[in-house]
């Protein structure tokens, strides 16, 4: 602020050229604060936890969950991508996955004996789901996945 009245106090810049920097540089500032507090560290998981709370910006991540029980969660990406591995986890019957990918691709890795059910929303993206599980299996847990993609991809297998 200090450059800008000395550049305008010696006719260099003129006082609304200052106002205009000043507010250019505002804006900016707030987009970088806010792309900043949508940027979430992933923590090491515990595995007692037994939901999911994912959210990712601009990310590549891979995350496995082992559990119990794993209950559900949410997953929201952000111009990145995440692997949600859960090959291994023990999946409790009526567990609800929340998913959004915007401008991003989430990939879902699950048991082989899960039955999948998706409810999907997409705009200008899509939802794949490859899992192949026979619906004869009684001991089969179900997990209902709720999707949007958002010009970006969600990928179940």
């Amino acid at each position: 602020i200090g450059v800008l009245i000395l550049l305008s106090c010696h006719d260099i810049l003129s006082i609304k050229k200052c106002f205009t920097i000043l507010l250019c540089l505002g804006i900016i500032l707030l987009g970088i604060n806010i792309v900043k507090a949508t940027i979430r560290i992933p923590q090491k998981n515990n595995s007692s936890t037994d939901y999911v709370p994912y959210y990712y910006a601009f990310l590549g991540v891979t995350e496995e969950k082992i559990s119990a029980e794993f209950k559900g969660g949410t997953t929201k990406v952000l111009f990145g991508n995440i692997i949600l591995d859960l090959s291994e986890a023990q999946v409790s019957n009526d567990a609800v996955l929340n998913v959004l990918s915007v401008f991003g691709e989430t990939t879902i890795i699950l048991p082989d004996n899960t039955l999948v059910e998706t409810r999907n929303t997409n705009i200008l993206g899509g939802t794949e789901n490859n899992k192949k599980t026979s619906k004869q299996n009684k001991k089969a847990s179900k997990i209902f996945i709720d999707s949007m993609s958002i010009l970006g991809s969600t990928k179940i297998k």
